[in-house]
């Protein structure tokens, strides 16, 4: 029975010593393999048939109805937010380069600070340094408003199907790309 399975996307530290599922998401994230029931979601403990149970999970994932993607007008750019009452909504993040078709050569700009919100930024020009800033901002926002669900308050770029935190340095007055970062030298190339 596969039917129940879905791949949800939390903190490394909500899994660390548990006996489950997971896989690697990015530096500080873990897809986890849980089965849905309608009172309850639960962790899947490992066994033999792991990578086609882990599959299965991911395309009831991906096929989950009931999310809405709504855009935005951020500091000039296009904000993308995708959102929904599931626990597995922020798994979406892995497909976020399909928010906005075509998909962006360059990657996305993500982040998933809330089980039930994914904000995207495709990486099509200039635009991606102008969004950084309010994308982090609100990205946090949405992580203080409620501590139950919440993942991250980091931004990723979204590449080859592979999530990657983009490093930050952060003073009082600004957020600072440190250059040898490989978003940072995306952005001098465009």
């Amino acid at each position: 029975m596969t039917e129940n399975l879905k791949v949800r996307l939390v903190p490394r530290s909500l899994v660390d010593g548990e006996r489950v599922v997971a896989r690697r998401a990015a530096e500080d994230l873990v897809l986890v393999l849980a089965e849905d029931f309608p009172d309850r979601i639960e962790m899947v403990a490992p066994s033999e048939d792991d990578e086609e149970r882990f599959l299965a999970g991911l395309i009831n994932t991906r096929a989950e109805p009931g999310l809405e993607l709504t855009r935005h007008d951020v500091a000039g750019t296009e904000l993308l937010m995708l959102s929904g009452e599931s626990y597995f909504t922020a798994t979406h993040a892995l497909w976020a380069n399909e928010f906005d078709p075509p998909e962006p050569e360059h990657g996305t700009l993500v982040a998933v600070p809330t089980r039930q919100v994914v904000l995207a930024h495709p990486i099509r020009d200039r635009g991606a340094l102008a969004v950084l800033t309010p994308m982090l901002q609100l990205a946090r926002r949405f992580g203080a408003a409620g501590e139950q669900g919440t993942i991250s308050p980091n931004l990723y770029l979204l590449r080859g199907g592979q999530l990657q935190l983009i490093e930050l340095e952060e003073t009082e007055t600004q957020i600072v790309l440190p250059q040898t970062g490989e978003f940072a030298q995306l952005l001098q190339q465009l």
